[in-house]
């Protein structure tokens, strides 16, 4: 699956998290994220200990950096495992009512996820899906915060989820991100996994 996104801020990334998964949960082994935005690059890396313990491993740079009580760490996941939480949840019981403890590498901040409504979306430029979706909003409230807005991510979301794979689990199919640099929309532009090979890039 690949996104397409559309925005005001030239924004390339890249992430991926190993670890283990069982059938309702996730625990993270290592996280790592590289960031592109406006021409600075980013480079985020997280590990987490057997004993509940997280480690930031990402290497030293100039840009700013704040000081973590390791104690606000236990228990956090990263920003991939906490929306892969939220779509088995909702692919489970339809709901995608929950909050999630994050680090993403920068900040510390509960991902509070809350159902909007069901809606019904309809092909356009970006993006030619159209079909019935779950609306769940997201809220960072943030526990650690980074006093650098360069440093910043977003602030709201909404996420469009809708059922494609053939288990049952949803997929988020469109989002809409609210950041101090502008708001920022990504699209579900491909499927080619789980027997299916669907392609819903717009124009």
């Amino acid at each position: 699956m690949s996104p397409a996104c559309q925005g005001r801020t030239r924004t390339l990334c890249r992430s991926e998290v190993y670890g283990t998964l069982s059938q309702q949960s996730a625990h993270p082994g290592a996280y790592h994220s590289e960031v592109l935005r406006n021409g600075t690059e980013r480079d985020y890396g997280i590990k987490y200990l057997a004993d509940g313990d997280v480690i930031n491993t990402q290497a030293p740079s100039r840009r700013k950096s704040i000081k973590i009580d390791p104690a606000q760490l236990r228990g956090t996941v990263d920003q991939l495992t906490a929306y892969f939480l939220v779509k088995q949840q909702l692919g489970r019981t339809g709901s995608c009512g929950a909050v999630v403890p994050v680090y993403d590498g920068n900040e510390v901040y509960r991902m509070r996820f809350t159902y909007i409504k069901d809606e019904t979306l309809v092909p356009d430029r970006h993006q030619h899906f159209g079909g019935t979706t779950r609306l769940c909003e997201i809220v960072r409230d943030v526990v650690a915060a980074n006093p650098d807005v360069e440093e910043s991510t977003y602030d709201r979301a909404r996420l469009w989820y809708a059922r494609l794979l053939p288990d049952g689990r949803m997929l988020p199919v469109r989002m809409e991100y609210e950041t101090p640099f502008g708001n920022v929309n990504g699209y579900l532009a491909d499927i080619n996994g789980f027997g299916l090979h669907l392609n819903f890039e717009g124009e």
